[in-house]
């Protein structure tokens, strides 16, 4: 059950491996606990030295950001996600790093303002849906985070971290008597 980081470019355009960024009351402790592990996709050595070879000025801190948020350190994630943004401000991938690692601090208003920030740059993708999603999926309104994950499947109705996002949502859903998700 992940949301995981976009950390990686392609060689013609940016790769999609993300944060699918996937409480305090018992629901959403039991959904923090389920979420734990966010898995990131990270690059190889040969694809550290391809994207070393074509760096942009924020990819260091990318790749700093990504293990900081894989290693559930997300005051540092957060912090070279920042510097990302600030070297790059025009990179959606940055901005949704950021985002996802203000999910995790529980810092939803600037979450809302990276994800904005994304958004103008990428246009609402499946990623960027489901990411959303799960943000208010963390927050406990589990109504938008319903709207943003049927956007995301869509979308994408085959991206297995959308398929594991809805279906936590959807049991939540259940427990709360509200319509789930057909997938």
């Amino acid at each position: 059950r992940t949301r995981e980081l976009r950390t990686e470019r392609a060689s013609a355009g940016r790769d999609a491996g993300k944060i699918c960024f996937r409480g305090s009351s018992g629901i959403l402790a039991a959904i923090m606990l389920a979420f734990t592990v966010a898995a990131c996709s990270h690059a190889s050595p040969d694809r550290e030295a391809a994207i070393g070879a074509t760096a942009t000025p924020g990819d260091k801190d990318i790749r700093l950001a990504s293990r900081h948020y894989k290693d559930g350190s997300f005051g540092n994630a957060a912090k070279h996600f920042k510097l990302a943004v600030e070297k790059e401000p025009k990179n959606p991938d940055a901005w949704m790093g950021l985002a996802a690692s203000y999910d995790r601090l529980r810092r939803f208003d600037l979450a809302d303002r990276s994800y904005g920030r994304a958004r103008k740059l990428s246009g609402d993708t499946a990623e960027l849906m489901n990411n959303i999603g799960y943000s208010h999926l963390l927050r406990g309104d589990l109504l938008r985070a319903r709207q943003f994950m049927l956007a995301a499947y869509q979308r994408s109705n085959t991206d297995p971290r959308i398929i594991s996002n809805i279906e936590t949502l959807n049991e939540m859903l259940a427990k709360a008597g509200k319509t789930p998700i057909p997938i």
